[in-house]
Formats: structure tokens, C-alpha cells, sequence
């Protein structure tokens, strides 16, 4: 079901409601009909300032502090790291780790299969 806006007919009551293609339940207040309103929304976009900043801590060496998300894009790809996206595949990770290059990522990965190797050697 999509979010529509909705306006009463009678009492001019608004408000955003989930409801089916084409239908129009009453009003709440008064039980007028109501109708499909269009309202534009400005508050739909994303803003590329961090007020106040943000500081990454886990690049490697000291803790910087940028002032947009496109600066930070742009300081991670400087230093080999891109975004993680995607879903994990089941049995790959325990958790989701840090945000390393690919090439780090499968170093870590190899890394923790050699020693899940060992303790099960162990036991």
C-alpha cells in the first residue's frame, strides 16, 4: 500500500495515511469523504554537510574530522577504502567488520579461516 496525502472535504483535516490504490476512506473527524492531495515535501533530500563533523577514527593512523559525506568519500577512496554494500553471505562473517579495502578485507578473512583451522586441530 503507498502513502498517500489525504485531505477531508468538508473540515479540510490532512494528514499522510497508508491506503490502497483508489480507495479514499472517510474522514476521521467528521466521516466526510476525503480525497488524494499532492503536497510538496522539501525535506526529501540528502544533505551533504555533517553539522558539527564527524570524526573517522578507524582510517588508520590519527582521528580526522570532515565536514560532508562527500568529503569523507573522498578521504576513504584516498586511502583504499570504499563503502560496504551488499548482504553478507551466510556463514562468510560473524560481523560486519570494519571498513577495509577488498584486498585487506580478504587478508582478514584468510587470516581468521587459518585460525578456525587451528582450533578445530586443537581439539
Amino acid at each position: 500500500m503507498p502513502l498517500f496525502d489525504s485531505k477531508c472535504t468538508a473540515c479540510d483535516w490532512t494528514s499522510e495515511r497508508w491506503e490502497k490504490s483508489g480507495v479514499c476512506p472517510p474522514c476521521p473527524l467528521c466521516g466526510a469523504p476525503t480525497e488524494h492531495c499532492w503536497k510538496p515535501n522539501t525535506n526529501r533530500y540528502v544533505q551533504d554537510q555533517i553539522p558539527g563533523g564527524l570524526v573517522l577514527d578507524n582510517l588508520g593512523g590519527q582521528p580526522i574530522t570532515v565536514d560532508s559525506w562527500s568529503e569523507r568519500k573522498r578521504v576513504m577512496k584516498e586511502r583504499g577504502y570504499h563503502e560496504y554494500e551488499g548482504v553478507i553471505p551466510p556463514g562468510e562473517r560473524t560481523c560486519i567488520p570494519a571498513i577495509l579495502s577488498p584486498e585487506q578485507e580478504a587478508e582478514r578473512i584468510r587470516h581468521w579461516r587459518e585460525h578456525e583451522a587451528e582450533l578445530q586441530g586443537t581439539k
